[in-house]
C-alpha cells in the first residue's frame, strides 16, 4: 500500500538520522522569512501530519505555500461519502453480500494540511484493517475507557449485520448522524468538540476513534474534544436502534491540538536607566516560556533567515550597536496557536567621553559658593565623583559644588555614564578649597533719617539701613523672587525703588576678599506708598462737579466725607478728626450763603499725605411764588372768571426757573417744565376749576405755590 507522507520538525529529523532510511531537506528561509518544514519519507512509520502558520497581529505575514503547495484553506470537515468503486459498506452494511466490506479502513482525509513555510501535505489513509463477519460490537460507556481516547491498533471488527429479509424490512437501520466541530474547523482545542445531530432524536448513539475496536457510548449531543487524543483522528458514529443494531456511520476527521506555549522576551541585563526603556549595552536576551522539545527560532532586524535558538538565550553577538528588533516564534504542533513575539532593543557599547572640568575662578582656589563645572554630558546619563580616590557618589546637574569638598587641597575625580550604563574614562582637577566666613549683616527699617519704623512699616519715603559691614567687604542684596545676588551700594542704604507694594523679603549678605559669603539675614517688612482716600459724597445734591472740586447745594441738600484711614477735616475754620473707615456728614444748612470751601487732609500710618479741597455753593432761598392769571377771559366781564379758553400764564419767574401744576389740591403734580402757560386743553371737560402752581430754581430750591379759580365753559349756543 501506499506509505503516508509524514511532516516532523527540526529535533525529530536530529533524531531519525542514524535510520539511515529516509532523506531530508535542510532548514532553509522562504520568502516571508521563516523556515521551511523538514521533509522525511519513512518506511513503516506512522502518519504524523503536521501543520505550522505563524499568526501574531503584530508579526509579519505568515509563509506563502510554494506554487507547486496545495491550498492552506480550511479543511472539508466531514470525510467523502464513499463511492461504488470503493466501499459503500458503511452506508449499506447490514445487507447479503457484504461479508467482504471493510468498513473500518479510513478512507483518504479529503483536506491538505499546510507545513512549515508552506510545503503541503496530503493527508493519507491512516491504516487499515478486516471485517470479521458475526463479531457483535462492543460498546463501553465513556468512563469505563482509559483516558476515554482508544489506542489499539489491531484490526477492526466490524459486527455482522445480515439480517433475514424480512427482519431487514422489519428493522431497517437507523441513518447515520450529522457531524460538525463546534469552532467550525477542523483543528480543534481541548475546550472544543464536535456536534452529533441525530436523525431520530431519542436514539442511543455511539462513536470509535481511527481503527479502534471498541465503541464508546455517546452523551448528550457532542463529543468532548478531550476525548480524544492529541493528534489527527477520524471519528465514526452511529445510531443504535432499539434492537442493538448500529446504524448507518458518519465519520469526520478532525484534528485535536494543545495551544503552543508563547515565548517571553527579555534583556538579562538592561544596564539602562529605566528597567524597561530597553536600552543596554549588553545585548543578551532570555527567552522563557517556552514548551518541552520543541525547537524555537530567532532573527534581529528582520533577517531573511531564522536562526535556530539554543539554552534559551539571544547572545548579545546577534544584535548589532543601535537599535534592534528581535523577533522570536516556537514551532510546535498547531500553526493556528504560534505567534511571533518581538522586542525592541537599543544597544549602545560605545563608551562616552570624559566631562571636561572647569571652575569659576581666575585661580585653582574654590571659596565656599564656587564649584566644579562640568561639560560634554550626555543627555540621559548620570556622573560620579570622588576626592582623593575615596567612595565615588552620584552628582547632580552639571556642576559640583564647593561645600561637597574638603577644605584646603585636594583631587578631584569625575567620570559619567550613558545612558546604557557605559562608563567613560576618569577626568581629574587639582585645586584648593576656602571655607573662612564673614560676619552676619544687620539692617534697620526706616521711615526717614531719623525715625526706624517700629511696626516695619515704611512709605516711599523709607529704606533699610545696612550695618555691621567688615572691612575691605562688600554686601549683596536679593529681593523677593530673586534668582541672583545684586551689589549694595557703599553707604549701606537700600531704598524703596527695589521693593513690591505691600510685604517684602530681602536677604542680605556680605562678602569676604577671598568670596566667601556670609551667614544671610532675612528682612521682612511693608511698604506702602498708596495715599489714603478721601471720598466727598454729596446728598440730595442739585450740581456735583468732582473733577472740578465744585458741589452745588440747596437748602434740602447735605454732603458726607468717607475716609478709609484717620483724617482730619478742616472746614468752615474748624478742624474735626474722623476715624479710619468712618464718615462725617454735613447739612447743607450748616453752611453760609454763597461760597464755602472744604479742606479734609489724612495721613495714614506710614506716613503718606492726602488732601482734597472743594468749593461748596450754597443757595438755600426759594423762588417766590408765581403770579397767575387767565390768558384770555372770554366772559362778559373781564374779571368774572368764566371763559370758554382755560390757557393760564404763569408770570414773576427767574430765566431758569421751572413749573409744575396740580389740580387737586397738591396731592398729584405734573412733571416740572420751563413753560410759562398751561393749556386749556389740558383741564378735560367744562366746569369750576382750582388750579396750584409752584416754582423751582435752578438749585432745586421749592418756593410757595399759587391758585387760580376760573369756570371753563366752553359750550357753544
Amino acid at each position: 500500500m501506499n506509505q503516508p507522507v509524514q511532516a516532523i520538525n527540526a529535533a525529530q529529523l536530529a533524531s531519525r538520522k542514524t535510520a539511515g532510511r529516509q532523506t531530508s531537506k535542510a532548514v532553509k528561509s522562504n520568502e516571508t522569512g521563516l523556515p521551511d518544514a523538514v521533509v522525511s519519507q519513512a518506511d513503516n512509520e506512522p502518519s504524523d501530519l503536521f501543520e505550522h502558520n505563524i499568526a501574531d497581529a503584530g508579526a509579519p505575514n505568515p509563509p506563502t505555500a510554494p506554487a507547486d503547495s496545495a491550498p492552506s484553506s480550511e479543511p472539508n470537515l466531514s470525510l467523502s461519502e464513499p463511492t461504488e468503486a470503493t466501499d459503500t459498506s458503511c452506508r449499506k452494511e447490514g445487507q447479503a453480500g457484504d461479508d467482504n466490506q471493510n468498513c473500518d479502513a479510513l478512507l483518504p482525509l479529503p483536506w491538505l494540511i499546510g507545513g512549515v513555510g508552506g510545503v503541503a501535505f496530503a493527508a493519507a489513509a491512516l491504516s487499515s484493517g478486516s471485517s470479521a463477519s458475526g463479531q457483535q460490537p462492543s460498546l463501553v460507556s465513556p468512563s469505563t475507557v482509559p483516558g476515554r481516547s482508544p489506542s489499539e491498533s489491531a484490526s477492526s471488527s466490524q459486527p455482522d449485520r445480515s439480517m433475514t429479509p424480512a427482519d431487514s424490512a422489519a428493522h431497517p437501520l437507523l441513518q447515520a448522524p450529522r457531524l460538525s466541530t463546534g469552532s467550525g474547523r477542523s483543528t480543534i482545542d481541548p475546550s472544543d468538540h464536535i456536534n452529533v445531530q441525530l436523525t431520530s432524536p431519542g436514539n442511543r448513539w455511539v462513536y470509535r476513534l481511527d481503527n479502534s475496536t471498541v465503541w464508546v457510548t455517546g452523551e448528550g449531543q457532542s463529543i468532548p474534544a478531550d476525548a480524544i487524543s492529541r493528534g489527527v483522528h477520524a471519528v465514526t458514529v452511529a445510531q443504535v436502534d432499539d434492537q442493538g443494531q448500529i446504524g448507518d456511520f458518519a465519520k469526520i476527521a478532525v484534528r485535536v491540538h494543545v495551544p503552543n506555549s508563547s515565548p517571553e522576551l527579555a534583556l538579562i541585563n538592561d544596564t539602562g536607566m529605566s528597567p524597561t526603556d530597553g536600552l543596554t549595552h549588553d545585548g543578551t536576551i532570555s527567552v522563557t516560556g517556552l514548551a518541552n522539545d520543541a525547537p524555537w527560532y530567532y532573527r534581529v532586524n528582520g533577517s531573511a533567515t531564522w536562526t535556530l535558538g539554543t539554552h534559551a538565550q539571544i547572545p548579545a553577538e546577534a544584535l548589532k550597536d543601535g537599535s534592534n528588533v528581535v523577533e522570536v516564534y516556537q514551532q510546535g504542533d498547531d500553526p493556528d496557536t504560534v505567534v511571533i513575539k518581538t522586542l525592541v532593543v537599543q544597544l549602545d557599547q560605545t563608551a562616552p567621553d570624559a566631562p571636561v572640568l572647569t571652575i569659576n575662578s581666575a585661580a585653582p582656589v574654590l571659596n565656599a559658593s564656587g564649584s566644579v563645572n562640568l561639560s560634554q554630558l550626555e543627555a540621559g546619563g548620570t556622573w560620579e565623583w570622588r576626592v582623593d580616590g575615596g567612595d565615588w557618589h552620584h552628582g547632580q546637574g552639571s556642576a559640583l559644588p564647593s561645600t561637597d569638598l574638603l577644605q584646603g587641597s585636594q583631587r578631584v575625580d569625575v567620570r559619567q555614564t550613558d545612558g546604557a550604563g557605559n562608563v567613560s574614562n576618569i577626568q581629574s582637577l587639582d585645586l584648593s578649597v576656602d571655607f573662612s566666613t564673614p560676619g552676619q549683616l544687620s539692617a534697620s527699617v526706616m521711615k526717614n533719617s531719623s525715625t526706624v519704623a517700629t511696626n516695619n512699616l515704611i512709605s516711599a519715603n523709607g529704606y533699610l539701613a545696612i550695618g555691621a559691614l567688615d572691612p575691605n567687604a562688600h554686601w549683596e542684596f536679593k529681593v523677593g523672587g530673586d534668582d541672583h545676588w545684586r551689589l549694595g551700594n557703599d553707604n549701606g542704604v537700600l531704598s524703596t525703588r527695589y521693593f513690591d507694594e505691600g510685604s517684602n523679603t530681602v536677604l542680605i549678605r556680605q562678602v569676604n576678599e577671598a568670596g566667601n559669603a556670609g551667614t544671610e539675614t532675612a528682612v521682612t517688612f511693608n511698604v506702602d506708598t498708596v495715599a489714603p482716600v478721601i471720598d466727598i459724597i454729596p446728598i440730595k445734591e442739585a450740581s456735583f462737579l468732582p473733577n472740578e472740586h465744585y458741589m452745588y447745594l440747596n437748602a434740602d441738600s447735605s454732603f458726607k466725607v468717607k475716609v478709609d484711614t484717620q483724617t482730619k477735616v478742616t472746614f468752615a475754620g474748624q478742624t474735626y478728626n474722623i476715624a479710619a473707615g468712618g464718615l462725617a456728614v454735613w447739612v447743607a444748612g450748616y453752611l453760609k450763603e454763597g461760597t464755602n470751601t472744604l479742606v479734609a487732609t489724612a495721613t495714614d500710618e506710614a506716613g503718606n499725605v492726602t488732601t482734597r479741597t472743594f468749593t461748596l455753593v450754597y443757595d438755600g432761598t426759594p423762588p417766590k411764588a408765581p403770579v397767575l392769571s387767565l390768558k384770555n377771559d372770554t366772559g362778559a366781564y373781564s374779571m368774572d372768571g368764566i371763559t370758554s379758553d382755560g390757557t393760564i400764564e404763569v408770570l414773576g419767574l427767574q430765566y431758569e426757573d421751572k413749573i409744575r401744576h396740580s389740580e387737586d389740591n397738591g396731592l398729584s403734580w405734573s412733571d416740572w417744565s420751563q413753560t410759562r402757560e398751561i393749556a386749556s386743553s389740558v383741564f378735560g371737560n367744562d366746569g369750576e376749576k382750582r388750579v396750584m402752581v409752584q416754582a423751582m430754581d435752578t438749585l432745586g430750591n421749592i418756593g410757595a405755590s399759587s391758585t387760580i379759580h376760573f369756570t371753563l365753559d366752553s359750550t357753544v349756543l
